[in-house]
Order: structure tokens, then sequence, then C-alpha cells
């Protein structure tokens, strides 16, 4: 607890350091406004994020930062550090554009399923993760071609097929953040995929749907995210399993300029 208390002080500190020539405000004044995609230099959010590694749940402390701008693939993005157990993790980028939030493609694919796709056919440009004004939305879709697989207990097969990405905007909710009531607009993105799995001489259907949920917060921001546990089997055979994965805001400091 100490550690977490002294994190949240510190980043609390930094963000002040970060946004010292600027006019800022670390509350929103204005009801009238509902920003789910705040992006000001400064901004961090902290979140409680249960996971799987190698078959054991993992519970850690997430801290997020936005530290600045960079042109990325011609958009002028913010860059976010996510810091664990108090160490750089990794650094992501996110953009606005009215009603839209963009992400890059590879942000978007769960870790289990980001190693079945080969770098170079995932569309390198600019996607929406989030839309406000649309019900559903493509993403991208791309083909699956002789894929090499490793099934453990089955030995080598090939997976070919279609994955296709959708966005999907859903109901609103109300959770509960810190002791304060945070309404939000929800988002899933739908990953599917259709085709089949070659062992041996043999061939199997293959088809199934990945969903990962969104919850941003009106002039919050990202409050949680969830894509629950699912086995990809067939025939009964289990051939993969696609873990848990939920991050929880407990923390945030967003600053508005006045």
């Amino acid at each position: 607890m100490r550690k977490y208390i002294l994190l949240f002080l510190s980043l609390i500190i930094g963000s002040f350091i970060i946004n010292s020539c600027s006019d800022n405000s670390t509350n929103n004044n204005n009801p009238e406004k509902k920003d789910y995609f705040p992006s000001s230099n400064g901004n961090f959010w902290i979140y409680k994020h249960d996971y799987y590694k190698d078959d054991n749940l993992v519970n850690d402390i997430d801290s997020i930062i936005i530290v600045g701008k960079e042109n990325i693939k011609g958009n002028n993005a913010d860059k976010y550090s996510v810091y664990t157990k108090g160490e750089l993790a990794e650094n992501y980028y996110r953009y606005s554009d009215g009603s839209k939030l963009y992400a890059l493609p590879s942000e978007l694919i769960p870790n289990d399923l980001i190693a079945l796709i080969p770098s170079e056919v995932l569309p390198q440009d600019w996607v929406v993760l989030a839309d406000n004004d649309n019900s559903l939305w493509e993403i991208f879709q791309f083909d699956v071609k002789d894929i090499p697989l490793n099934l453990s207990g089955l030995g080598a097969a090939t997976l070919n097929g279609v994955i296709k990405l959708q966005g999907k905007k859903t109901n609103t909710s109300t959770l509960t953040i810190d002791g304060k009531n945070i309404k939000t607009q929800n988002f899933e993105i739908i990953i599917s995929y259709e085709g089949k799995v070659t062992l041996g001489a043999i061939s199997n259907p293959l088809n199934f749907n990945v969903t990962t949920k969104y919850y941003y917060g009106e002039n919050v921001g990202l409050v949680q995210t969830e894509t629950e546990k699912q086995d990809i089997s067939i025939s009964g055979i289990k051939l993969y399993t696609i873990q848990s994965n939920h991050r929880l805001l407990q923390k945030y400091n967003i600053i508005t300029t006045k």
C-alpha cells in the first residue's frame, strides 16, 4: 500500500512539473462538456490490472501518463507511457478527431492472438478504436495463409482463413471510481476468424469470435477494459486459449485548460 501511495504522489508531482508552463486545472468545471478521450499532456490514470502469464494469474498496478506528442504516420499523436511496478513497461499512441479515437492495428489484438499473425499482413495505418457517431464500423480484415501452428500434444498444423475486426458502440453505464460516479460510453472490438486448421492430411473448420470491451468515461477517459477467457477448440480438442485480461481504473488526474 505504501508503494502504491508513493507512486500515486510521484505521478501527481510529475504532472504538475510537466504542465508548469501552462495555465491548467485538475478539475473539469464545464458540466456541458463530454470529452470521452481527454488528451492533455500530464493526464494520468492508475489501473488495477489482472491478467494471466504462463497460466498464472497476475495482479498488477499499471500507471499510464500522457508524456507528450509525436508525429506518427502523419498524425500528431499523444504518447502514453505505461509503468508497472515503477518500471516503464511500454509506450503506445492515440489521437482523436472529433467523435473518433484512433489506434494502431497491432494494439487492438490480444497478445494471445498476435503471436499467430505475421506482422507484415497487419494494416500499418491508423484505425478507429471508438466512434461516438456510429453504432458499427469495419476496422480491417486480412487473409491468413499457411500460418504454422505448434499444437501441444498434436504436432505441427497450418492455419488458413480470414480475420476481421469490427468496432461497435454499445450501451452506457455508471461506474464508481474512487468514490465518484462516472458515466461511461461503452464500445467493443470484435475479432472474428473464419477458416480452417490443417493437421497432417486432415482439415477442420475453425470459427471463433474474441471481444474486448472498452468503457470510456465522460471527461475521464478509459475507465475499464475486459477480455474474457475463451478456449478455441475443434472437434472437442482445445487448440488455443485466449486468457482473460481485465483493467479497472483506481485513481486519475485529468488536466483541463481554462
